[in-house]
């Protein structure tokens, strides 16, 4: 069965088959036997919260605690590095590495067992490293259990907390956070923030323009990338494949791939399958993790789904992640991760297009959760699976004098994926999609990796040089985003059984995605390993992407790497043979 599956029980690590069936380095090998003397073996559920909101149950409270990690940041970040940085110096980690290197003690997860004791409470759930473990407690008892933590205030009868997470002061020495002590209180998830006034179709915008007598008299394909005529119409996957030459023979059917939505974003595999005929694409069933509700089906969820298949059409495994998570301490991304790390099968290529600001996202969790997410996506970096992020779809997004961008796509460690369009009336030229967020972070955990140095480097000489637009204050030596872009604009779906006109950098990252699960599958049917963690590739090969030099969001596209439309669109037969080339890939 599924790890979708609430009945599923986790076997110990050390009974898994390992991933790829690499050993670690001796560093790696060295860690991993004291710290395998270290943990136990026990147990642990899928933790899929697949009915459940804010954590509450009755008069309990289902407390998510992050145990911390028996290894020091700077281990994460060597062997990161070690695993992801070309040439890489290391083989990617199975799930058991990972827990047997970067779990915690015994003793941390002791202390929370004894704290959760004390208040009336038990550990109910663990995750396989033992790194999450759920908390039952009673729902009166969180002031007293958190007492002390800063600015927390709880209510007595146990309506819970005024944060969403925080770190009791008792066990700060064992914990990161404990996630879901929060009054339950309605708060949509902020998907990319798709520009609400852009109508997707270019065809009703050229008509309208023409009604108001204002169309663009030059129809003609101006100057700047290629791009085929279909584009023109409307971004469907056969059209797509021809922007960005993938052939039409790929079939993939090795390895896996995956998207993750949250609240009520649900999809149908009817309208998948009437997707797939419109398209003369093969139509397979999407596994399902958790659940779905199939005649619901979202925008977003639609999209996704019909998207990375639509682009990486073959015989490999695809899933639909859904979380259902609607309230202001749910959120997503964390019930999201703890599956994923409970996982050994995750999906090798997963897509999310999911986001909040940066500022958003620390001043509702705090800046310990936030870099402790990042732990976790390095840790499945480390396991050979590449994550992707939509940027957003708003371009200026300023709080306190500074432009934000969005998490998680901020986090260095995954892929963050803009966008562009044919302007307006779909004429051209291949440009930045003015409604994309891109930019450079502003929180210091969120650093600028090797790789991405020069590109900023060059880029900044680049803007100087043209007068590019750009905001008056920002902090180039941060992450910068995106990382590469795909149409943003002009996409059909097929939802309800009618076509539908949607778009947004949630429409680039699955197709980006599909793109990624291609490349992965002609490395594992030469005997070599899954892509994981993207960017160091990307950048090494700045020849596999078109270069977009026109149009700006809050920053103007130049000549090479820029913060609005990165390293460009891909290029996707070139791609293809530096995957297979590169050498300590």
């Amino acid at each position: 069965k599924s790890l979708g599956n609430p009945a599923r029980m986790a076997t110990c690590p050390r009974d898994r088959a390992a991933l790829r069936g690499k050993h670690a380095t001796p560093t790696l090998m060295c860690m991993a036997l004291v710290f395998s003397v270290l943990l136990s073996c026990a147990q642990a559920v899928p933790l899929n919260r697949k009915a459940q909101d804010s954590g509450i149950a009755g008069h309990f409270r289902e407390i998510v605690v992050a145990v911390k990690s028996n290894a020091p940041h700077l281990a994460f970040e060597q062997a990161f590095q070690d695993t992801s940085s070309l040439p890489r110096s290391q083989e990617h980690l199975t799930l058991s590495q990972i827990c047997d290197v970067f779990g915690p003690s015994p003793a941390s997860v002791e202390a929370v067992a004894q704290w959760a004791a004390r208040f009336g409470g038990h550990i109910s759930e663990k995750t396989t490293c033992q790194d999450f473990v759920v908390v039952r407690m009673p729902a009166h008892q969180l002031g007293n259990a958190f007492l002390g933590a800063e600015g927390l205030v709880c209510d007595e009868e146990g309506g819970g907390c005024n944060m969403a997470a925080a770190i009791p002061p008792s066990i700060r020495h064992a914990v990161d956070f404990a996630d879901g002590i929060g009054a339950p209180k309605p708060a949509p998830l902020s998907f990319t923030r798709r520009a609400a006034h852009r109508d997707f179709n270019p065809a009703s915008r050229r008509l309208r323009q023409t009604q108001h007598g204002s169309e663009d008299a030059d129809k003609k394909h101006k100057h700047g990338p290629w791009y085929p005529v279909c584009l023109k119409e409307a971004s469907t996957p056969p059209c797509l494949k021809q922007a960005y030459n993938v052939s039409d023979d790929a079939a993939p059917s090795h390895g896996s791939q995956g998207v993750a939505l949250f609240g009520g974003q649900f999809f149908s595999p009817s309208d998948l399958k009437s997707f797939d005929d419109k398209y003369k694409l093969t139509y397979k069933a999407v596994h399902v993790m958790n659940d779905n509700k199939e005649s619901e089906p979202g925008n977003e969820a639609t999209l996704d789904v019909e998207y990375i298949t639509g682009m990486a059409n073959g015989e490999l495994t695809t899933t639909f992640m859904h979380y259902a998570c609607t309230s202001e301490d749910c959120k997503p991304f964390l019930h999201w991760i703890m599956q994923q790390a409970n996982n050994s099968d995750a999906p090798l290529v997963q897509s999310v297009s999911v986001g909040t600001t940066e500022y958003e996202y620390v001043e509702a969790m705090g800046e310990q959760y936030l870099e402790r997410i990042n732990q976790e996506f390095m840790k499945a970096g480390m396991r050979g699976i590449s994550l992707l992020f939509a940027t957003g779809d708003k371009a200026s997004q300023i709080y306190n004098h500074k432009y934000w961008i969005n998490f998680p796509s901020a986090s260095p460690y995954v892929t963050a994926v803009g966008g562009v369009w044919l302007g307006e009336l779909g004429y051209g030229p291949l440009s930045v999609d003015p409604d994309t967020t891109g930019g450079f972070a502003n929180y210091e955990a969120h650093k600028q990796l090797a790789f991405q140095k020069s590109a900023v480097t060059a880029y900044l000489a680049e803007a100087k040089k043209s007068k590019a637009k750009q905001p008056e204050h920002f902090n180039a030596t941060l992450r910068a985003v995106p990382d590469v872009s795909a149409m943003s604009d002009a996409y059909l779906i097929i939802q309800h059984g009618s076509e539908t006109w949607i778009g947004g950098t949630s429409a680039a990252c699955p197709v980006v995605a599909g793109i990624m699960s291609i490349l992965n599958d002609a490395r594992i049917a030469a005997g070599k390993g899954p892509m994981g963690y993207l960017n160091d590739f990307l950048y090494k090969n700045p020849h596999c992407f078109q270069d977009i030099e026109s149009g700006a969001n809050a920053y103007e596209a130049v000549k090479g790497w820029d913060p609005a439309s990165g390293l460009g669109t891909p290029v996707g037969d070139c791609l293809l043979k530096a995957a297979l080339a590169e050498e300590g890939l």
